[in-house]
């Protein structure tokens, strides 16, 4: 979602997986505008399916060398990677009961799946979604969107979405 990593190729994967500087120009200063407008209350969660014992250094490196704000960083550690991310967003939905979550994905891997199996299950509550999916694949490749999500390509269409949805 925020660094080139083109996970639906192993060979490129493993490449960029060591990358702390290969990211989608602008949108960390998206991320950043958008933390200083929402103000303190706004918490950054980074779910990754990374294993924490392979990817944590490079992965904090990454969002310290590309100025992306301060957040908590969830890896998987030891937890199958088909759950870790549902496992988690059901956690923090569910101790923080946020008034608004920003769902912040690509066309990937599952993200798109994991984003609205959450708003599903939390639709009765009083949390307000908005998904925003980052489109690297092609349609024929990647997962296709699913209702209520909204894709962009550039930093630009993410943040016109935002202000769109009143971020």
């Amino acid at each position: 979602t925020f660094k080139i990593a083109h996970v639906l190729n192993t060979l490129d994967k493993v490449r960029y997986s060591t990358e702390t500087e290969c990211r989608f120009r602008g949108m960390s200063e998206v991320f950043n505008l958008l933390k200083e407008k929402e103000g303190s209350d706004f918490e950054i969660a980074y779910v990754t399916n990374a294993p924490a014992w392979l990817m944590r250094t490079y992965h904090t490196s990454f969002l310290q060398n590309g100025g992306f704000p301060d957040g908590t960083i969830y890896f998987r550690e030891g937890e199958s990677a088909v759950t870790h991310k549902q496992t988690v967003i059901r956690k923090l939905l569910r101790e923080k009961n946020p008034d608004r979550v920003l769902f912040v994905g690509d066309n990937g891997e599952n993200d798109i799946v994991h984003y609205d199996k959450m708003v599903s299950e939390f639709a009765n509550t009083k949390t307000k979604f908005l998904t925003l999916i980052h489109i690297v694949y092609a349609t024929n490749i990647g997962l296709p969107i699913k209702a209520g999500q909204f894709g962009y390509v550039t930093p630009v269409e993410f943040a016109l979405t935002l202000e769109d949805h009143g971020y």
